[in-house]
């Protein structure tokens, strides 16, 4: 399985995080990155952010605003293109 370059993900979090934060969508930072930010090992596999239900159209929206896209509405499969990567506020 392959996975994204860490610097990919890395920049992808610091466009998805404050796109979400601008918009009030409520969120908690998951998985390995949320480990990491703790003292853990990083993951280079994928950012996961935890989201409440009632929040999700806007996390949607958000994203879709700051050019990512989903290939269905489930809790996974979004993707950015790599030459999008690039943090702006």
């Amino acid at each position: 399985m392959d996975h994204p370059e860490p610097s990919s993900l890395v920049s992808t979090l610091k466009i998805a995080a404050p796109a979400l934060d601008c918009e009030a969508v409520p969120f908690a930072l998951a998985g390995g990155y949320a480990a990491y930010a703790r003292g853990g090992h990083e993951k280079y596999h994928d950012v996961d952010f935890v989201i409440p239900p009632d929040a999700v159209p806007a996390a949607i929206e958000a994203m879709h605003r700051r050019g990512f896209t989903s290939s269905s509405r489930r809790r996974t499969g979004w993707s950015r293109s790599p030459s999008k990567a690039t943090a702006s506020t």
